[in-house]
């Protein structure tokens, strides 16, 4: 008996070594791509994501978009902050829903969306003045292992900086003194 017994043992542990490791579930799902989650914008907005982390406005995250696309971007705050920072609300939503912002947005424009301590980002570059938007699904910033979103944690919302445009009479200034210039090198040359 004590034989048989230490037999089935031995063919346990062997047949146990020769089988492989032993999976704990369903595999894990493709890493999230931002292309997954679609807003309510024409054109559709580029994006970059999915990253670890939550978003503050960090130095690190400003030299990202910037080196992304070329733009200097002001972060002007999240939508779970006390005062909803640039957005009429924190919105509870589940896996879609819609965004609202205090003021209206155009020219470009980026909105972070945070799901399960993971963000994408969302460049958008609009002519007309946009209100708020919708977004379809989270699948593009976190999902479960069997690849279902998680909840909207919070947005955030990054504005490119624009280039000061001068002044009509600063202008015709400028004109005027090149034409100054040009004109005194002119009877320089005829002299």
């Amino acid at each position: 008996m004590k034989l048989a017994t230490l037999c089935l043992a031995i063919a346990a542990v062997l047949t146990a070594s020769f089988a492989g490791p032993a999976s704990a579930g369903p595999p894990p799902s493709a890493p999230e791509t931002c292309t997954h989650t679609t807003l309510s914008i024409l054109p559709p907005p580029a994006c970059i994501g999915s990253f670890f982390g939550e978003l503050d406005g960090s130095a690190d995250e400003l030299a990202l978009l910037h080196s992304t696309w070329n733009l200097t971007f002001d972060y002007l705050g999240r939508s779970d902050e006390a005062d909803f920072g640039p957005f009429a609300s924190n919105p509870q939503v589940a896996f879609n829903g819609s965004l609202a912002f205090d003021e209206k947005h155009s020219g470009q424009f980026v909105l972070g969306l945070v799901s399960a301590g993971k963000h994408s980002f969302y460049l958008i570059n609009t002519k007309r003045n946009v209100g708020g938007l919708v977004f379809d699904s989270l699948e593009g910033v976190a999902t479960t292992p069997q690849g279902n979103p998680f909840p909207l944690d919070y947005a955030a919302l990054f504005v490119a900086q624009v280039a000061a445009i001068p002044e009509p009479g600063s202008v015709w200034m400028l004109i005027a003194g090149l034409g100054l210039v040009g004109l005194h090198r002119l009877s320089a040359r005829r002299a």
